[in-house]
């Protein structure tokens, strides 16, 4: 059963990151390692900057922990937010800039 998502960053990432690794067991494929890494702070970058609501990322990682337990393709959850139209390309190429800034 998953715990409430409160909506300050930091208990989105825990929450996130204690049901992934501790009911789902994640694989070590390389979408899911990416998602463990950056999917906690893709998605509050995005909440932060106002183009999804922590409702919809939450409902994002539903879907995300829905596709594991039914062993369905790994989704990115922004591909996720992007399916369901609440982000755009735009967006997620905005969010990604911030994501790997000065990583180059």
């Amino acid at each position: 059963m998953l715990r409430p998502v409160f909506t300050n960053s930091a208990f989105i990432r825990y929450d996130c990151e204690q049901q992934i690794r501790e009911e789902y067991k994640v694989e070590n494929n390389v979408l899911k390692k990416l998602a463990i890494q950056y999917l906690p702070r893709f998605g509050n970058i995005a909440v932060h900057m106002g183009f999804v609501t922590a409702k919809q990322l939450k409902q994002a990682m539903v879907e995300q922990v829905e596709d594991e337990i039914f062993d369905r393709p790994h989704r990115l959850i922004g591909n996720i937010l992007l399916e369901n139209g609440w982000i755009t390309d735009e967006q997620i190429d905005i969010v990604l800039n911030e994501l790997f800034k000065g990583h180059d």
